[in-house]
């Protein structure tokens, strides 16, 4: 009888100790199924859902809203060193911006210490025309400049909006914004650049023109792909 009692305590023991020997098993699994998933996730979410003009894109959701951004870093062409990293976001996908009329001449872009943003006047009545042109602005502040507001009509000059054209302010980078019968990007000199809008189509000129450059600065090897941030 005792050896009867010895023996299924055994059995017993040798049960729990089966049962215990599987949960551990199958803790183990489950971790291992979690790592993997998690490094599938993440592989996935920080690979480019697509590449435009040699740049990596990403779609993110932002406020319940599909933005697409894309990375690079800065090279400072005095020092060849980056010196900022740019995580750029457009409203826009920008393989649905479009081919319209575009001239950039093969002299360098250069931004120097101050970029002004000559407007004729507000344009309060282009819903985009705020984030078009704050999405510029930061643009600007990424590639090393200071973002100024401008305009090139004379009546519309106040204190801290001052009379920039191509022709008054040669030593500055000036972005022309003006309506147009059509949409258009033209390089008027080494540092003016100016951008024609139709119907308030502006977010899409200035985000073509940001494409554009960005483009040409990383052939000029000033911006160098980097993953995503």
């Amino acid at each position: 009888m005792a050896k009867k009692k010895e023996s299924r305590k055994k059995n017993e023991k040798i049960s729990q100790n089966e049962k215990t020997a599987m949960m551990a098993f199958w803790i183990i699994v489950i971790i291992i199924a979690i790592i993997i998933s998690y490094a599938i996730f993440y592989s996935v979410r920080n690979r480019p859902n697509f590449t435009f003009e040699g740049l990596n894109f990403y779609r993110v959701n932002e406020d319940a809203k599909i933005v697409y951004q894309t990375n690079a870093g800065y090279v400072h062409p005095k020092t060849g060193k980056v010196t900022n990293y740019l995580a750029f976001r457009m409203n826009q996908d920008p393989r649905r911006l479009g081919k319209f009329s575009e001239n950039f001449k093969d002299a360098e872009i250069i931004f120097n210490k101050t970029a002004y943003v000559s407007l004729a006047e507000p344009m309060a009545n282009c819903s985009d025309s705020f984030l078009a042109l704050w999405n510029l602005a930061v643009l600007i502040k990424m590639l090393g400049s200071e973002a100024k507001s401008a305009t090139f009509n004379e009546s519309t000059v106040r204190a801290n909006v001052p009379y920039i054209t191509c022709e008054n302010s040669t030593e500055n980078t000036v972005l022309i914004i003006k309506n147009g019968a059509a949409n258009s990007i033209t390089q008027i000199s080494e540092n003016c650049y100016e951008l024609a809008y139709k119907d308030c189509d502006i977010i899409k000129v200035t985000e073509r023109f940001q494409i554009n450059l960005i483009e040409k600065l990383m052939q000029e090897g000033r911006l160098i792909p980097t993953k995503k941030v």
